[in-house]
């Protein structure tokens, strides 16, 4: 499953409204790889890094089994390009949609508008 920083963002604060629905749905999935595009990755830990808590936080990505993957070279950034002409989503959603399309796994995100985008172009999403 893809998560975007929204739903990981959610996972790691339990005070989060949608923390409960994250954990329930990687529960119900458990034999799915659980990814991160590392541009997600970074909008994880702003926060963090501000209170110096990075260290903790990527603790509990690897012992939740995250994985993490990049767009990398002129072909990902062509691919990244081509679909924020279509979706007209700021970048890191792009880079979201991206890993979901060359993987073939869900999307889990609490950005409607993203998911909006993703269904449309055929990723499916989870909420």
């Amino acid at each position: 499953m893809i998560l975007d920083s929204s739903a990981v963002i959610a996972l790691i604060n339990p005070k989060d409204v949608h923390c409960e629905d994250v954990t329930a749905s990687l529960k119900a999935n458990p034999q799915k790889p659980r990814i991160l595009h590392e541009v997600s990755l970074a909008e994880c830990l702003v926060r963090s890094s501000a209170r110096d808590e990075s260290d903790e936080v990527l603790r509990f990505m690897e012992i939740m089994g995250f994985e993490f993957q990049s767009t990398s070279g002129v072909a990902g950034a062509l691919r990244v390009a081509e679909i924020r002409m279509k979706t007209k989503l700021p970048l890191p959603d792009c880079y979201v949609i991206d890993i979901a399309i060359r993987l073939k796994l869900p999307l889990i995100s609490f950005d409607q508008k993203l998911n909006v985008r993703a269904r449309e172009i055929g990723i499916e999403t989870i909420f």
